[in-house]
């Protein structure tokens, strides 16, 4: 039996300690550690003009931060419309799906890192569906924040761990979450840890009595599995560009965001090469060349010239 214990020694009650199996997504907003990193330490002397350095640092960066906190606040409550894909149901099964897809989803944030979480574990809605819901908040605040000048790196990943507070997630599967996106995922991009992968293929192969419930079981499973594809280093991504995305959002797509993000990742590209900056030169190559793979998706948006 696990027992548990305080700093004190004392037993800590595991009735409120809720441990089993989470997903868990470690985004980072890339380039605010840099812009405040320009600024001195803290002294007495010059106080004013520090104060001006912090003030110049904190308008070119808590915009940026503060809009992706209220981007995934606002969007963890939305889950696309399922009408099209459940017009002939009954209003008692519709409202049936909309139980079972709707998301518990944990949001916590430090300066510019943000972590969501939730428990895989079963019970009256399908956790499978809440990731399919995540997947696509990535791409899209991936999008919007790139379009802003404010590119994201994030790890996923499934695994265990326990529930300290209403936000706070501790065990493994954080820190390999934090850890495929500090040191594994290396450019701007969404890396898939491999658990992941296999919890939602185990979930659309998963036997359960035919109904309503396996059958959005499975096109949630499948249509989360849809939204990765194996990037140029044998790593799974989620595909913000991909086909898959597109057809998922469809009629709804975010043409200005793809157009702003693809002339961003250019004109970044150009200023660091301008620069010789070899820190950042690989990383802006490699966001080009993703849209540039994904221009057949997008014929109108993502061109050349423009």
């Amino acid at each position: 039996m696990l027992k548990l214990v305080n700093r004190r020694g004392a037993a800590v009650d595991e009735e409120f300690l809720e441990y089993g199996p989470f997903f868990v997504a470690v985004l980072d907003l890339l380039g605010q550690r840099r812009a405040i990193a320009r600024l001195e330490g803290f002294s007495t002397k010059d106080i004013e003009d520090q104060s001006i350095g912090f003030m110049n640092a904190l308008e070119l960066t808590f915009g940026a931060v503060l809009g992706v906190r209220e981007l995934f606040s606002e969007m963890t409550d939305v889950i696309l419309s399922y009408e099209q894909k459940f017009r002939m149901l009954s209003p008692a099964e519709r409202a049936e799906v909309q139980r079972l897809v709707k998301p518990d989803i944990r949001l916590q944030a430090f300066a510019d890192t943000f972590v969501l979480h939730f428990s895989l574990a079963e019970g009256e809605s399908l956790p499978v569906a809440a990731v399919r819901s995540v997947l696509l908040m990535c791409c899209e605040t991936m999008l919007i924040s790139t379009s802003l000048g404010h590119p994201l790196r994030a790890g996923l990943q499934a695994g265990y761990g326990a529930k300290l507070s209403d936000s706070e997630l501790y065990g493994p599967v954080s820190f390999r979450a934090h850890t495929l996106e500090s040191k594994c995922a290396k450019y701007p991009r969404i890396l898939v840890g491999d658990d992941l992968v296999a919890y939602l293929e185990r979930e659309k192969k998963r036997n359960e009595t035919p109904g309503l419930r396996m059958n959005l079981r499975r096109l949630m499973a499948e249509e989360s599995l849809a939204l990765f594809s194996i990037d140029d280093d044998g790593k799974h991504i989620v595909d913000y560009l991909g086909s898959s995305y597109k057809q998922m959002i469809a009629p709804k797509v975010p043409d200005e965001e793809i157009k702003d993000a693809w002339s961003f990742a250019r004109r970044e590209l150009a200023r660091y090469q301008q620069q010789r900056d070899e820190e950042l030169i690989p990383k802006y190559e490699y966001m080009v060349s993703y849209f540039r793979s994904r221009a057949q998706v997008w014929p109108d948006l993502i061109v050349e010239n423009a």
